[in-house]
């Protein structure tokens, strides 16, 4: 276990536990903080959340939102929470599968982040040799790696507000896959946007609902 300096917080990290925080996550992190500083969400959810990653920093510059971390896994969730009384907030933490856990408790939020397994099964060999030592069920989001995107695409809706905004890391190639699994009338302002290196690396949308309620 080592601890890191990550956008504003320190954290604990451990390859047995989850996945260590990484470069592109902390422009992921950068990107919202700085889209939403005047204006912080009032209820924000980080699921797969890992060692809180996403969810602790947003939390230090968003002070006065209402954060829901989610992790299905008992390991990750140990050092979520240590991370969470290492840097000093409060955030509920709930263990359950992806949305699960929020649909259950009927939590609505009006900016989800999510940076679910999103590698494909056959790239292994394109795996550096840190996330070889990482907790597989991380990593790995089935034959394409869309597997959970798939998830999110259909259950999101049970979970935002009106106006929401999501984000989601994604796969250096997934971006054209993204934006057709997201191509729904209650979904708007789809974009994919880069990491430093000229990848597709992240994903976002505001949902609007107004469409459901016609229906």
């Amino acid at each position: 276990m080592k601890e890191i300096e990550f956008y504003h917080s320190r954290l604990w990290t451990d390859p047995d536990y989850a996945l260590e925080p990484r470069l592109e996550t902390e422009l992921l992190v950068e990107k919202i903080a700085i889209k939403h500083k005047n204006q912080p969400p009032k209820v924000f959810a980080d699921v797969c959340a890992g060692c809180g990653t996403i969810g602790i920093p947003l939390k230090i510059v968003f002070k006065e939102s209402e954060v829901y971390f989610v992790d299905i896994s008992t390991k990750a969730l140990e050092l979520l929470e240590k991370n969470i009384s290492h840097n000093k907030i409060k955030g509920c933490v709930l263990q359950g599968d992806l949305l699960e856990p929020l649909i259950q408790q009927k939590i609505k939020v009006d900016l989800f982040v999510c940076n679910p397994p999103y590698v494909a099964i056959n790239e292994t060999d394109l795996l550096d040799e840190k996330a070889h030592k990482e907790p597989a069920i991380a990593l790995f989001g089935g034959m394409d790696g869309l597997d959970f995107y798939r998830r999110l695409a259909a259950g999101l809706p049970k979970v935002l507000s009106k106006g929401a905004f999501v984000y989601f890391e994604i796969g250096y190639n997934q971006g054209d896959s993204l934006l057709m699994l997201f191509d729904q009338p209650w979904y708007r302002n789809q974009k994919v946007e880069n990491d430093y290196a000229g990848h597709n690396r992240f994903f976002s949308l505001v949902f609007e609902p107004s469409s459901l309620l016609e229906s």
